[in-house]
């Protein structure tokens, strides 16, 4: 490929990402009511039981009665709100580092999810929720993988 052509490719895509964080910037931070609605919303039968909501206000991890051994994660991108259900087999596991929490996901599509927490009390719950639920054995994936 022409470098002239990854070159261009690579300034429209800013150019696009520049223009469209501008014209839908984040104007309200989330909060415990947004996060349930959002995640009642893509998973009807979910029974939360706590968020924790990261600094910023852009993500949110949401303790979850029900569906059993899962955890909700929200994301405000601009001024829309995307929420994944993680359950048990998608999480590898949690580590607190520097103000953040990395959920090691088992996912090649969305490796890592990185939030931030100041607070260390906040941080500390964030990761045991996450390692709470977390795969506790090697994958049949991680096993044959090794071979």
């Amino acid at each position: 490929m022409d470098p002239i052509q990854v070159f261009g490719s690579l300034a429209a895509i800013m150019v696009t990402a520049f223009i469209a964080a501008r014209m839908f910037p984040v104007k309200n931070p989330l909060d415990d009511t947004r996060v349930r609605n959002n995640i009642v919303r893509f998973e009807a039968d979910a029974v939360i039981a706590e968020i924790l909501i990261a600094d910023g206000g852009n993500a949110a991890l949401a303790k979850l009665d029900a569906p059993a051994e899962s955890i909700g994660l929200t994301v405000q991108l601009g001024d829309r709100v995307v929420c994944r259900i993680l359950r048990a087999s998608d999480i590898k596991r949690a580590d607190a580092k520097d103000g953040k929490l990395i959920i090691r996901l088992d996912d090649f599509t969305q490796p890592n999810v990185t939030l931030p927490f100041a607070d260390k009390d906040k941080l500390t719950a964030a990761r045991d929720l996450v390692n709470s639920v977390a795969i506790k054995s090697p994958t049949e994936k991680d096993v044959s993988h090794a071979a």
